[in-house]
């Protein structure tokens, strides 16, 4: 199941742009600033969640470059201490082009934020879009 253009804004976790940086140093940002998303108290009433990815393009020219998309859970929305991870590792045979990712997960924690993991000698992700949506019972 996945939304092609309508989602809620509160649940967006990244609204798009470049990261050429390595592992770890991915938060996601809206307007610059980092984001995350408050899932609410009683986050558990809806555990089920899917993650959207909607990438342009991943750059594998020295084809050493590995890419995971991540989802981290917290307790506290300053991510000290991150309690839980949602993956999705990415292969350069069939993901180079744009396309969409998306990884259904179970909600962790109150605060989500997606912090993709990027290694290799020139890892490039150009991304329009990260955002989150209950899973339809």
């Amino acid at each position: 199941m996945h939304i092609d253009a309508a989602q809620d804004s509160t649940l967006i976790l990244d609204d798009g742009g470049t990261n050429a940086t390595s592992a770890g140093s991915n938060p996601g940002e809206i307007a610059a600033a980092v984001a995350f998303v408050d899932l609410g108290a009683d986050f558990a009433r809806n555990p089920e969640m899917v993650a959207t990815w909607d990438i342009n393009s991943l750059d594998f020219t020295t084809t050493d470059e590995t890419y995971t998309l991540v989802i981290e859970f917290s307790d506290t929305n300053v991510f000290t201490v991150v309690r839980a991870t949602a993956t999705l590792v990415l292969d350069p045979a069939t993901d180079a082009g744009e396309q969409r990712h998306e990884l259904v997960m179970k909600a962790e924690n109150q605060f989500a934020r997606s912090n993709p993991v990027l290694g290799g000698t020139t890892p490039i992700l150009d991304f329009k879009k990260v955002y989150l949506a209950p899973v339809a019972n």
